[in-house]
C-alpha cells in the first residue's frame, strides 16, 4: 500500500467509524466529517496524481464520488433518507476512484438490502410489506 493509499484510507476509516456513531446515537451523519472526508479525499488525489483519468487523480474521485452520491439522491429527494447519507457517499466515492467505487456501490446496496429485511423482520412487517408490494404491482 502506499502512503497516498493509507492516507486516504485512514480519513475514510476515521469519517465512516465518526459516522456510523453519530448516525446511530443522533440518526445524523455531520457536514463536519462529510465534507472535510471529500476535500482531504479530493486534494490527496490532486497531489499525489494531478487531474488524471477515469482511474486515477483528481478526474477519477470527482467521477466516482459524484456517481455514488448520485444513486442515493432520488432517496434523499423523496424524503427516505438524510442529505447526510448522500455526501458520505460522495467522501466514499472521492476516496475509492473508479473502478473500485464499482465494487462499494454493489456491497453498500447489499448491505442496505440486508439491513432493510432485518428492519421488517424485527418490526414484524414482512407481511404489510409484501402485500403492499403485490398491491402497487
Amino acid at each position: 500500500m502506499t502512503p497516498v493509499q493509507i492516507a486516504l484510507w485512514t480519513a475514510l476509516g476515521v469519517a465512516l467509524v465518526i459516522s456510523v456513531v453519530t448516525d446511530v446515537l443522533r440518526q445524523q451523519i455531520l457536514d463536519i466529517v462529510t465534507y472535510p472526508l471529500m476535500v482531504i479525499a479530493l486534494g490527496v488525489r490532486l497531489w499525489a496524481e494531478g487531474l488524471g483519468d477515469l482511474e486515477r487523480g483528481l478526474i477519477s474521485g470527482l467521477v466516482s464520488g459524484v456517481g455514488l452520491a448520485a444513486v442515493l439522491l432520488p432517496g434523499a429527494l423523496r424524503g427516505k433518507m438524510g442529505w447526510g447519507d448522500v455526501k458520505l457517499m460522495g467522501g466514499v466515492g472521492a476516496v475509492l476512484g473508479f473502478p473500485a467505487v464499482l465494487a462499494a456501490g454493489a456491497f453498500i446496496s447489499l448491505a442496505g438490502a440486508f439491513q432493510a429485511v432485518v428492519t421488517l423482520i424485527w418490526k414484524g412487517e414482512v407481511w404489510d410489506t409484501l402485500a403492499a408490494a403485490g398491491r402497487r404491482w
